[in-house]
């Protein structure tokens, strides 16, 4: 049987009759050993800390739509801070969607993140866009007002925002912000923990740029109510919804509790009752 090269006890890969003598060499063979385990890497040990220092982000889901006739912002009102299991953790509600409205240009905010933040970027938009003589660009605006409150915070915001604006004499615009990155928004945007292939599944399936505005606000209360169903933990609360015309035809029309009530209560009966009459049309096909 094999013995160890490096050791001289002849004890290793023999079988072993326990005596005093025996055991006096194993314990000398361990002994001598022993430094082979400094070669051992050093792992770094990870620092505690304490669950009420350490940093709870805010969840929740917001949304933007857009087809040709203008924009559907909506969110829920549900802000929970860190994970529904975390020793700190905590919620509450609070209103997401904004609304700047002003004679000559009309502009919707909504996000996911802390909701001063939010208000703050809002209102630092409004004012940049209401008080300066030479009115900037909705962009221009919306980077200020991060970079402002950046300045304050000392720290770039943590936030993640949509903006629809309409102004008389220009082009509509939707844009999203991520921290101090602003960029053009695309026609579908979600924010928060409604990132998720619940869905992702139902906007796959039932947007088109060619939907109306009513039916982009349907679509919008369906969304929202999925991700308070299937993640109650991080998304509650009423829903807000605001439609915006792609031209200054008429102000900005939040849905009322009661028109979004209505639908929910349709979305928790119709889709179900089809989805088993789809599957019951489906196996008709099986032999």
């Amino acid at each position: 049987m094999s013995t160890r090269p490096d050791c001289t006890c002849g004890l290793h890969g023999r079988p072993l009759c326990l005596t005093r003598e025996t055991l006096k060499r194993l314990e000398s063979c361990v002994i001598s050993h022993k430094p082979s385990l400094r070669q051992l890497p050093k792992w770094a040990v990870k620092p505690y800390i304490r669950p009420d220092l350490q940093e709870n982000k805010a969840v929740t889901i917001a949304a933007s739509f857009e087809c040709k006739e203008g924009y559907v912002l909506c969110a829920d009102r549900l802000m929970s801070h860190g994970k529904h299991t975390d020793f700190g953790a905590f919620a509450h509600y609070e209103k997401k969607v904004f609304v700047l409205d002003d004679v000559t240009f009309v502009t919707v905010i909504c996000g996911s993140g802390d909701t001063i933040t939010m208000r703050a970027v809002a209102d630092g938009v409004i004012t940049k866009l209401i008080n300066s003589e030479d009115r900037p660009s909705v962009t221009s605006a919306l980077e200020e007002s991060l970079n402002d409150v950046a300045t304050k915070l000392g720290v770039a915001p943590e936030v993640s925002l949509v903006l629809a604006s309409v102004a008389d004499g220009s082009d509509p615009e939707c844009l999203r912000a991520d921290g101090l990155i602003v960029q053009p928004a695309r026609p579908v945007e979600i924010l928060g923990i409604g990132e998720t292939s619940l869905i992702q599944y139902l906007i796959d399936s039932v947007y088109t740029p060619d939907l109306s505005l009513k039916e982009l606000s349907a679509l919008a209360v369906f969304v929202v109510y999925a991700a308070k169903k299937y993640c109650p933990q991080y998304c509650g609360g009423q829903t807000d919804v605001c439609v915006l015309p792609r031209k200054l035809l008429w102000d900005p029309v939040p849905m009322t509790d009661d028109e979004i009530l209505v639908l929910e209560e349709q979305f928790a009966v119709k889709p179900p009752e089809q989805l088993k009459m789809l599957i019951h049309n489906a196996a008709t096909f099986l032999q």
